[in-house]
């Protein structure tokens, strides 16, 4: 197993009870030295029957999903829908935003301009076009996101 920090640890509790008037409880830890050590305490308490769930993890990797994305602020209900829906954004500070409308095949077939969005409710229809998946791109000039709406009527 590998060790990437001295507060990695391993620890294995089993219970051997026996005739005696004291349970072994077979408890042992392995340290960031590569030793086992057989305890009988463990925290101050007798080791008997013990699940000691314990998780260390390093440091996450990789790139921070950014909580304030465009994504994570506008919501797209109801999906499926009939072709009227509604698109529910939630900024904290004003925003110009782009809806455009694609259908399966990347033509644009709509767009519309807002400014200053915050907490607001747009409603679109499709509903006049065919049955189908449709995608709406929304963006701010800086950030951009793509929602699906499928139309079943």
């Amino acid at each position: 197993m590998p060790w990437t920090s001295i507060v990695d640890s391993v620890q294995i509790f089993s219970n051997s009870l026996t005739n005696a008037p004291v349970a072994d409880s077979a408890a042992f830890v392995r340290t960031q030295t590569n030793n086992w050590y057989k305890l009988f305490k463990w925290r101050g308490k007798n080791v008997q029957l013990a699940i000691i769930p314990e998780i260390t993890c390093r440091a996450p990797v990789g790139v921070a999903e950014n909580a304030n994305n465009i994504s994570n602020r506008v919501k797209l209900i109801p999906n499926p829908s009939n072709g009227i829906f509604s698109i529910l954004t939630t900024f904290e500070t004003g925003q110009d935003l782009t809806f455009k409308v694609f259908n399966y095949m990347g033509q644009q077939i709509g767009e519309n301009k807002e400014n200053n969005v915050t907490l607001n409710s747009f409603e679109f229809n499709l509903s006049n076009n065919s049955n189908g998946v449709y995608f709406i791109e929304i963006s701010n000039g800086r950030e951009k996101s793509v929602k699906k709406v499928i139309v079943t009527k």
